[in-house]
């Protein structure tokens, strides 16, 4: 792979990396584990496993916080230690 090519991969997943980061750490966890989990079911079994993640993170302060920033027009502030 030539430099530019891989100097370039590498930014673009820093961005990457820089956008999932700024995203509350527990719905990041709930994605993970969801996806992985979902991997060997079927259809109908993966669409409740994933659903049980969707029902806990909207409970959760940060899903509030999400809505409330939005509504506010201000980027959301995640207080690791809530989630």
């Amino acid at each position: 792979m030539p430099f530019s090519d891989s100097l370039a991969s590498r930014t673009a997943f820093g961005l990457l990396a820089e956008k999932i980061a700024a995203k509350s750490p527990k719905a990041v966890r709930l994605a993970k584990e969801s996806l992985n989990g979902i991997e060997l079911l079927d259809v109908k079994k993966s669409y409740r496993f994933e659903q049980g993640f969707t029902l806990e993170l909207y409970t959760s302060p940060d899903s509030q916080e999400a809505r409330d920033a939005f509504v506010e027009k201000r980027d959301a502030d995640f207080d690791e230690k809530k989630s």
